[in-house]
């Protein structure tokens, strides 16, 4: 723990040093506005990183409040998830060119499942084992283990499942704001994305041969480009009606602008910017 809490400071040091590097080549020391501006973010981008908020100034951390995206600060299965991605297909690619008979004993589902866990597991440590990223790491591992004993994947059980292993590996858990809205919020986007699921199975049966045909293929790409913002969208709302009584029980406040914040936010700090940061 003392060599990950030693790493984690090494990492802030680095940030640091960039960011007078930064002022250094821009030639800023006495444009105090500029100086500030470039080190909110750095520290933003060390937040996004690695959950780490000691550079962020109390006014940053109030703005995302405010605008109801603090969460995208916490680090949970999308940066956990994209990281292991990453570095799993790198593995695979290496297999495949040099140890192909590797991949006789171990399939490559298998293998990318293993390293992702592997690397969920440091990357969780990394940034101190935090709630969010704790149930990334063990769904995934249950995951990983039902398919290699070929057990029937059931998300709800798996979820629950992982709730009790939380609440056994740390008893205060329970009492964290954390637990309560990872777990409730993964629960409503499975949930979310099997009436999803139903609604579009329903359609392609009901949908004609013709409609293909009837739409040009510009008519067509601008349809699912709006089906999709209006599904995004009532993903916000379903998350945040439902999520309401659990918000205001932990913080006692909730920011009403955030369900319209979010539909901006998450796919820009989630597909860019945190893959930049990585």
């Amino acid at each position: 723990l003392i060599k990950i809490e030693k790493l984690r400071w090494q990492l802030r040091q680095n940030i640091q040093q960039n960011f007078i590097k930064t002022i250094q080549a821009d030639n800023i020391h006495d444009n105090q506005t500029m100086i500030q501006k470039n080190l909110n973010n750095h520290a933003i981008l060390l937040g996004l990183l690695t959950g780490d908020r000691a550079l962020m100034t109390s006014d940053i951390k109030n703005r995302y409040q405010q605008a109801g995206i603090s969460h995208l600060l916490a680090i949970s299965g999308p940066h956990v998830l994209m990281l292991a991605s990453v570095v799993s297909l790198w593995v695979l690619a290496f297999v495949k060119y040099f140890l192909p008979n590797l991949l006789c004993k171990l399939p490559s589902r298998l293998l990318v499942l293993w390293v992702s866990v592997l690397v969920a597991w440091f990357y969780a440590l990394l940034v101190g084992f935090e709630l969010p990223a704790q149930r990334t790491f063990w769904l995934l591992l249950l995951t990983t283990l039902a398919s290699q004993f070929l057990i029937n994947n059931r998300p709800f059980l798996l979820l629950a499942s992982v709730g009790l292993v939380m609440m056994w590996w740390d008893t205060t858990a329970v009492q964290q704001a954390g637990f309560w809205l990872s777990f409730v919020a993964v629960g409503l986007l499975m949930k979310f994305s099997e009436q999803v699921d139903n609604m579009n199975n329903i359609q392609i049966f009901e949908k004609s041969d013709t409609w293909q045909s009837e739409n040009s293929i510009f008519e067509r790409i601008w349809l699912k480009i709006k089906q999709e913002f209006v599904l995004l969208f009532k993903l916000q709302l379903w998350l945040f009606v439902l999520m309401f009584p659990i918000v205001i029980w932990f913080f006692g406040k909730i920011s009403l602008v955030s369900v319209v914040v979010n539909l901006f936010a998450v796919p820009f700090l989630g597909l860019v910017v945190v893959p930049l940061d990585m």
